[in-house]
């Protein structure tokens, strides 16, 4: 697994958030490359070195062709608003979140992802790019407007 910086020599936008995370990421041996390259402001997906195609979540084993031979891509964080909801009703660990929305974003490398979005809600088919969020413990992802 190699590590290597952003494609386009572009760092995420970092938005500073005002408590701890509500859920902590499960990190591995494998996945804390991600985190750190992400506490950095890259955004990296899984690259097949076999196939070449992207995986988010990271995986360390490819579903298209079932190789193992896989290295960390970053990506630029541009992205189109596949699908939005608000949630209003939250398991107990988000009740101090609510209301907040998720989105499913497809970003301009072809990977398709959930994640948080920060600000006014989103729409279909928007233009929206990926950004850190740094709360009191760390380091998660989120999404927002592009401008």
């Amino acid at each position: 697994m190699t590590l290597t910086s952003n494609r386009l020599g572009r760092q995420l936008e970092s938005i500073s958030m005002p408590n701890a995370r509500p859920l902590s990421p499960r990190i591995s041996n494998f996945t804390e490359p991600f985190w750190l390259q992400l506490s950095d402001g890259v955004f990296n997906v899984v690259r097949c070195c076999n196939c070449e195609r992207l995986h988010f979540p990271p995986r360390q084993q490819c579903t298209a062709c079932g190789s193992n031979q896989v290295s960390w891509q970053p990506v630029s964080g541009q992205a189109k608003v596949y699908s939005c909801t608000t949630i209003h009703a939250a398991p107990a660990i988000f009740a101090n979140e609510v209301p907040y929305s998720v989105v499913v974003l497809d970003l301009e490398e072809g990977v398709r992802l959930v994640t948080r979005w920060i600000g006014k809600p989103a729409t279909c088919n928007q233009s929206a790019r990926l950004v850190v969020l740094r709360h009191t413990d760390g380091v998660l992802f989120g999404a927002i407007a592009e401008k």
